[in-house]
């Protein structure tokens, strides 16, 4: 069975939050051929209905009709899966980018835009896309999602803890992230209770209700991107990216990427790179991508990869290392961290 809509390719991107993955995707959703998918598994898994994704969850395979219906919801534009900033792309009925922002700003507001949204943006039939998918929320069960959506390229994106640490605590902070509470950790544990990580150092309900919120978020940058490192194993068609490393080179690291992928760069693509590697957000709501700089794509000329060293206390620190230092070091990611042997 062909692919619907004329698809080429699925590609997933996936990693911790606060990563650097939506910056790292919308570089790739700035190409006028691809259709990009925020979080659809996590954030609007109830579209799918609970039958289907059940199957997608559990790797029970899907049927050609099943699988069909997947990527259907997944073409649909629709507010929940949609994020700025928007790029002009060659298979919409409407190629202007303020106007889209205007009524998926409506939508958002109202639910009775959103099939005026769907209508407008959804792509039509007939152009040979990429759909990009982005899913940071969880590893549970995404491995199955993965081959459920039959996806052919995964890129992995992996950032230095301490950044990642840093970031979030900086957003409990601002008010912008909120701490886990008692059940969400619980509910954490009980479908994490089985992994290599917590087996090995024999965490309890107990001991993990009793962590730091540091220590919790370390916790579950480890395991997750334990998974993430299993699913890049297991497969010929995935990349690893060391967010740290693509700060070096953007321009050099987005070719390499669309290279992996199987499309030129466009001039819209390295306009893109430029601005969000040396740009401030603006704060104009038409033109800015997200509500807060926090959650913002764009990186001004002063961005600071080491910031974390303001942010996180010597405790912090040790905590961090104690749960990530083998896989850091594997990994090469403490020569992206000043102080550190290059």
């Amino acid at each position: 069975m062909e692919r619907p809509f004329n698809i080429s390719q699925v590609v997933f991107i996936v990693g911790f939050p606060r990563s650097g993955t939506t910056w790292i995707s919308n570089l790739i959703n700035s190409h006028p051929m691809t259709v990009y998918r925020h979080e659809p598994f996590g954030r609007d898994y109830r579209s799918f209905g609970e039958p289907l994704f059940g199957k997608l969850r559990f790797g029970d395979g899907l049927s050609d009709e099943e699988y069909f219906s997947v990527i259907k919801n997944l073409m649909r534009a629709k507010v929940n899966t949609d994020r700025p900033p928007f790029f002009d792309k060659q298979f919409q009925r409407i190629n202007h980018t303020t106007f889209q922002k205007l009524i998926w700003l409506g939508a958002r507001a109202t639910s009775l835009l959103a099939p005026t949204y769907a209508l407008l943006f959804t792509p039509r039939e007939g152009p040979s896309l990429v759909l990009v998918i982005k899913e940071t929320r969880s590893s549970v069960n995404l491995d199955s999602i993965v081959k459920g959506a039959r996806a052919n390229k995964l890129i992995v994106l992996m950032r230095h803890p301490y950044g990642v640490m840093a970031s979030h605590l900086n957003g409990i902070k601002a008010g912008l992230m909120a701490t886990w509470s008692s059940h969400m950790r619980r509910a954490w544990f009980e479908a994490h209770r089985n992994y290599e990580y917590v087996r090995e150092k024999q965490f309890t309900e107990d001991s993990v209700l009793q962590m730091p919120e540091v220590e919790f978020a370390t916790i579950r940058w480890r395991t997750q991107n334990d998974e993430y490192l299993r699913m890049h194993a297991a497969r010929a068609d995935s990349r690893l990216i060391t967010y740290d490393a693509f700060l070096s080179d953007p321009v050099r690291n987005v070719r390499e990427i669309f290279q992996f992928i199987g499309l030129e760069p466009e001039d819209q693509v390295l306009r893109f790179v430029r601005d969000s590697s040396s740009t401030e957000p603006s704060a104009n709501v038409l033109s800015a991508d997200a509500s807060s700089g926090y959650f913002s794509v764009f990186r001004g000329k002063g961005f600071d990869s080491n910031s974390w060293k303001r942010t996180l206390s010597s405790q912090d620190i040790e905590l961090i290392d104690r749960h990530t230092y083998p896989l850091v070091e594997r990994l090469g990611l403490n020569r992206w961290v000043a102080g550190q042997d290059s």
